[in-house]
């Protein structure tokens, strides 16, 4: 259903996005 199929996908997708964000603002703090 909608659980097991697009949500998760969903969620990779933030997470992934999330953690780019995280290692990006990291990496210009110590810029």
């Amino acid at each position: 259903g909608v659980i097991g199929g697009g949500y998760d996908a969903d969620i990779d997708r933030l997470a992934h996005r999330h953690a780019l964000l995280h290692r990006a603002a990291r990496e210009a703090l110590k810029a």
